[in-house]
């Protein structure tokens, strides 16, 4: 016998079984599927396949730590286990019994292999669909989950209560401090008279035409542009009046 080679969906028989488990103690069935025919999806039809004597082993956990699992459905569907007992599926005689298997690849930390990843019974939809449970599932299921009673309706919210009402602010203290009273003058020495206010020194004024011949005649070698620029700006004070420090000479 040769392995599988190829992804597909296959009907044959399960020539060998047994019920162990898996690493983590589980339940699970082990079987060798013999592929008889193979489905072609293009024209719809099973293609015999018996003579390329082609088998795989495969490994279906059939409970975990939180119940039954599709696999032990697909037994059920498949072999007509009545799902009451492992040790029965364990003697049950499936050398004839004709059954539906797909193979499908498994990656497993980069390792690629082929599996039986599904099993069903002979006659059903070779073409892959959206599996639905039967109602005995459906039930267990709802058990499981804690659903399928009747919840109350959630209670209509009240109407709720007014805000309360906001105390009007406090009026704020006005911060402009009140002036100090003005102290009133000493009295005059009689006799004495105040000395004369200084007069402020007189700015000698130009016009614009003036102010720019000052500055032109200054243009030379040892005149910076610095000193030009503060020349011009010291003439500029002159026109408006404004005295001004030391010019160039």
């Amino acid at each position: 016998m040769q392995a599988i080679d190829r992804v597909g969906t296959f009907r044959g028989r399960v020539t060998e079984h047994a019920v162990n488990t898996t690493k983590n103690g589980f339940p699970q069935l082990v079987g060798r599927f013999l592929a008889e025919e193979m489905w072609d999806s293009d024209s719809k039809t099973w293609m015999p396949w018996s003579e390329y004597q082609q088998e795989l082993v495969g490994y279906l956990t059939l409970f975990n730590a939180d119940g039954p699992l599709l696999n032990a459905g697909q037994c059920r569907a498949a072999f007509g286990w009545d799902g009451a007992s492992l040790a029965e599926l364990n003697d049950l005689d499936l050398s004839n019994l004709v059954i539906q298997f797909r193979i499908e690849e498994d990656d497993y930390k980069g390792t690629v292999t082929l599996r039986v990843n599904w099993i069903d019974q002979a006659d059903a939809n070779p073409d892959r669909g959206i599996k639905k449970l039967d109602a005995a599932s459906l039930k267990d299921l709802d058990g499981k989950f804690g659903l399928g009673k009747k919840v109350a309706p959630a209670k209509a919210p009240g109407k709720p209560a007014a805000p309360p009402k906001k105390a009007p602010p406090a009026k704020a203290a006005d911060p402009t401090p009140t002036p100090a009273a003005t102290p009133a003058a000493p009295p005059k020495a009689p006799g004495k008279k105040s000395a004369p206010k200084a007069e402020a020194p007189k700015v000698e004024t130009m016009t614009k035409e003036e102010a720019w011949e000052s500055v032109s005649k200054l243009k030379r070698d040892d005149v910076s542009d610095d000193q030009m620029l503060a020349a011009w700006m010291g003439a500029c004070c002159r026109i408006q009046g404004i005295e001004v420090g030391e010019d160039i000479q």
